[in-house]
């Protein structure tokens, strides 16, 4: 799979942090979705599956921890990296 078919889900709930990643990774080609915090990574999960995830750990909400739990928990996310 080349880059600029990867998806990458960024979760954080600093927009600032989000920005510069985003930024960053879309001048290197990947498909780029954002959430605040991993609530809302798990509900955007559901419409569309990244290849990969990167996410904070201190986020209101579900830290990301919670996030990184509840993905392993699920036999459809458990594999993302």
């Amino acid at each position: 799979m080349s880059n600029d078919q990867t998806r990458i889900l960024l979760v954080d709930d600093d927009a600032d942090t989000r920005d510069v990643y985003t930024h960053f990774l879309q001048e290197s080609g990947f498909v780029v979705d954002e959430a605040e915090n991993g609530f809302d990574g798990l509900q955007h999960i559901q419409q569309v599956k990244p290849d990969l995830i990167i996410t904070g750990i201190i986020m209101p909400r579900m830290d990301g921890y919670e996030f990184v739990q509840a993905l392993k928990q699920n036999i459809e996310t458990a594999q993302i990296p």
